[in-house]
């Protein structure tokens, strides 16, 4: 009965609205493609770039890593900040730290104030103050058949280091 209530007082408003606010509300529920989410980048050395720059929360986060973590072949992470998440944010960080030690990845490197307090709990993670240090770290580790999980909210700028990254041809270019 509990779950019935809510579904009726929903419906009720439905079928209260305009026909036109209805279309709207359509096409509000509706699914379409992002051609920034889900993409997976093989930059000209053979690394493969997962690119999911453009939201993160503690929910998607871990299970893109999970993710990540199934692929064979060597597995790198980098992950910024997840932005907006209220009074919470530094726990919530933290907890994803611990997280993410649990994992088997080959290199984790952080960019972002409150990702300083996800490496606490990591302590293979590496933090990184700008994104430049962050890239020119990572690029030496990379080769061909590896995979690099790059996420974080959009304000945090992540899109940048998938351009790098998905750019240059090898190690000394990045």
């Amino acid at each position: 009965m509990k779950k019935l209530l809510p579904c009726a007082l929903w419906a009720c408003l439905a079928l209260s609205l305009p026909t036109n606010a209805q279309s709207d509300c359509d096409k509000q529920t509706s699914f379409t493609s992002d051609e920034n989410k889900d993409t997976i980048i093989i930059n000209p050395s053979g690394v493969r770039i997962i690119d999911e720059s453009y939201n993160a929360n503690p929910v998607s986060m871990k299970e893109t890593l999970r993710s990540l973590a199934a692929k064979p072949g060597r597995r790198f992470a980098v992950l910024a900040d997840m932005l907006q998440l209220g009074e919470d944010s530094e726990k919530l960080h933290q907890e994803l730290g611990e997280f993410v030690a649990s994992l088997r990845l080959d290199g984790v490197y952080l960019f972002g104030n409150l990702s300083k307090r996800l490496a606490q709990n990591c302590p293979r993670s590496l933090h990184f103050e700008t994104k430049k240090d962050l890239l020119d770290a990572i690029s030496l580790r990379l080769s061909s058949g590896d995979w690099v999980l790059v996420k974080g909210s959009n304000g945090m700028g992540m899109k940048e280091v998938v351009r790098s990254l998905a750019t240059h041809a090898n190690k000394e270019e990045i």
